[in-house]
């Protein structure tokens, strides 16, 4: 029985089977990833349990075949070794896709160490009112089809129901035409909005107010009133910067600070509004609604404080030592008329005020159709819904919208159907824009859309959306991990081709890193692994960097080496310009800081048995921002499996080796003993059984 079991797993036509279908998977995802993305063919072949499956079972065919061949010649020794080589090769990648981690994390230089590596997946959450939590892991970049996005969404309310209608926002071309301009046509996306002229133009998602009907004059006084308000989420480390959200009415500009000041590390918070300077202790004041001195029908609320940040969902703190100092506050101000109110997510105009005083915001309702609401400088309102191909009357006498082209949901398909255009909307730039999903929440008989885009692990706001007679939050940020060491950017470099800095034309990207491991409980801070130089007393570089020795001995400066050569090295300073130093004024160096490149990566921690066991990250640069020189993108992963990778590629390398150069003279080798023995048993009398092959 076990030996027909055997037969049948290493059977020719088995290993022809699966070799076939695990080629043809290959070629598919291959398609998918020059087509898509590498995240669509993970998540359609290379993660999908089938492929597992079919991987697993080659290894079985591949195993079963050196085992029937039991025991082995020694010219079938490059047969076994390439055998087993495949298999050794194939566990790596197994441990790789379950073990493995890659990232990404985002550097700037001059601020404090990083330790948040945000990977490629997103958390869609949602928080009820009561503070009930649920999440749900996704990739919005691997979803193609609307099937994909049919995936079940928790919830943390049962009368809460939570789906995912598309990977991309809805769309809508618009047409403006007037007697002075003539007409033109944009491409406006969820979200999204601009200024044409004397308008401000928008779409949103949901339904649009009710028109009020026109005031009489004289009558203002009479209209709704609420108080002024904005929210701010402020960090107490520089390099997080604070996010601020007007509630009603309009930013205020104010500039806050949190500090620690020591030695009691007591968190106050610090700000200036209208000119004015006002500083409060924070942990005593948590919920309470305080005034503004000297600003009347002015106060502040500060609505929490967090010594050890993390965001789980909602604000959390991990414990009560401050590592990660945050504190969320309102300021709340005078009343403002309620038409006037910038509610962040539903107002149609709070906060995107055109200069000319008319206002049109686009609503994707839901149910597939259009809605506008039209807000005249003249405080006069109109509403309704928009038909493609009908004109409506604009903000002027002589001025009309219309809906050209309007997309509600089904955007991947489009795209699927037509790669190259989509009827005149450029499909590349969509494919550029942050990936997010549009989702919809329904409670009872009412339901609303909601666009999420993908945000930091560390730094949004959720969105609030009000359904079912009660509000609830939803967001989509970056799943992440926390390193057990920082990484600080000391130094980006993006040369231009020369001759070609207008077109943002880059010869190379270049990021010199600096690391720094945490402290265990009860012990001191590490200091920082950055580089070192000591400069002899009478060097000119002594000089430049208006330094003095004392009593005639080198002096040391701390920085990054970021480039050198045969004479030369260029010494970055963090508080100071590169200096070019001779390396005859160097009496000493200490280079403790890494470069990456393109294809030039870097490891850390930097021990010998690390590659071999996996167990460092590798650091390659990845992203930069034209706009921003001290920013630095970087891809971190792990590679558990490279060691079994590694050993199986040499295996399969020397096992071809020996079939192909080795096994002729191991086989002659063999007929040569076969027929030496053969003659011995002639000469002494018995039969010649052995049949030389």
């Amino acid at each position: 029985m076990l030996s027909k079991i055997l037969n049948l797993l290493a059977s020719l036509k088995l290993a022809l089977v699966l070799l076939l279908v695990i080629i043809t998977a290959a070629a598919v995802g291959t398609i998918l990833e020059s087509g898509f993305n590498a995240d669509v063919a993970k998540n359609y072949i290379y993660g999908h349990w089938w492929f597992d499956l079919w991987l697993a079972m080659l290894c079985i065919n591949l195993i079963a075949v050196a085992i029937d061949r039991y025991p082995w010649k020694s010219y079938q020794s490059g047969f076994v070794l390439t055998h087993f080589g495949i298999v050794i090769l194939l566990i790596g990648g197994l441990i790789d896709r379950q073990y493995g981690v890659e990232g990404f994390m985002r550097l700037y230089r001059g601020r404090p160490g990083n330790d948040i590596l945000e990977l490629r997946d997103d958390d869609l959450f949602v928080r009820s009112p009561d503070g009930a939590e649920a999440r749900t892991q996704v990739n919005p970049k691997a979803m193609l089809t609307p099937s994909s996005f049919r995936i079940p969404v928790a919830s943390p309310d049962p009368s809460l129901r939570v789906e995912i209608l598309d990977k991309f926002p809805p769309a809508a071309e618009i047409a403006f035409s007037t007697k002075r301009a003539g007409s033109q046509s944009y491409w406006l996306m969820l979200g999204d909005g601009f200024e044409l002229g004397a308008v401000t133009v928008r779409l949103l998602p949901g339904l649009p107010p009710q028109p009020k009907a026109e005031t009489p004059a004289g009558t203002e006084a009479g209209a709704a009133m609420l108080p002024r308000r904005e929210r701010t989420f402020i960090f107490a480390k520089p390099e997080l910067e604070a996010i601020t959200r007007p509630q009603v009415g309009e930013a205020t500009g104010v500039k806050a600070e949190l500090r620690l000041p020591a030695p009691q590390n007591q968190p106050m918070l610090s700000f200036t509004l209208n000119e004015k300077f006002f500083s409060f202790p924070v942990t005593e004041n948590v919920g309470k609604t305080l005034p503004l001195e000297g600003l009347k029908d002015w106060q502040l609320k500060i609505m929490g404080y967090y010594p050890h940040f993390r965001m789980d969902g909602a604000p959390t703190t991990v414990d009560d030592k401050p590592e990660n100092p945050a504190a969320i506050f309102e300021l709340i101000g005078p009343l403002v008329p309620a038409d006037d109110a910038a509610e962040a997510a539903d107002d149609p105009h709070g906060g995107h005020k055109s200069s000319g005083g008319n206002a049109l915001t686009l609503y994707a309702g839901s149910d597939g159709k259009l809605r506008y609401f039209l807000k005249t400088r003249s405080k006069k309102e109109r509403a309704g819904e928009l038909d493609v191909g009908k004109p409506v009357e604009g903000w002027e006498k002589d001025s009309q919208f219309m809906v050209e082209q309007f997309v509600p949901s089904g955007l991947t398909e489009r795209l699927r159907s037509q790669p190259d255009e989509m009827n005149g909307f450029p499909v590349k730039q969509l494919e550029e824009r942050a990936a997010g999903l549009l989702c919809k929440l329904t409670s009872g008989n009412e339901s609303r859309t909601v666009w999420l885009q993908e945000a930091e692990a560390l730094r949004f706001l959720p969105e609030s959306v009000s359904v079912g007679g009660k509000e609830y939050e939803v967001a989509l940020p970056h799943r992440h991990i926390v390193l057990p060491f920082k990484v600080a950017l000391e130094k980006f470099s993006a040369p231009h081709q020369e001759g070609r800095e207008s077109a943002m034309d880059f010869m190379a990207f270049e990021s010199t890193l600096s690391f720094q491991d945490k402290a265990a409980p009860g012990a001191l801070q590490p200091p920082k692994q950055i580089d070192t130089v000591w400069l002899k007393p009478d060097s000119s570089a002594l000089k430049q960097m208006d330094l003095t020795s004392k009593d005639g001995q080198p002096v040391a400066v701390e920085g990054a080496v970021t480039a050198w050569d045969e004479s030369t090295i260029t010494f970055d300073c963090p508080d100071r310009p590169p200096f070019l130093i001779p390396r005859g004024d160097i009496a000493g160096l200490q280079k403790q800081t890494q470069k990456i490149s393109m294809n030039h990566p870097t490891s850390y921690p930097r021990t010998w048995y690390g590659p071999w066991v996996g167990n460092n990250y590798k650091f390659s640069q990845s992203g930069h921002d034209p706009n921003n020189p001290d920013y630095s993108g970087v891809q971190v992963l792990t590679d558990p499996g490279w060691l079994p990778k590694w050993l199986g590629s040499l295996m399969i390398c020397a096992g071809i080796f020996v079939m192909y150069y080795l096994k002729p003279y191991m086989k002659g080798r063999e007929k040569i003993s076969k027929q030496e023995a053969g003659r011995r048993r002639q000469e002494q009398g018995g039969p010649d059984k052995v049949r030389v092959a």
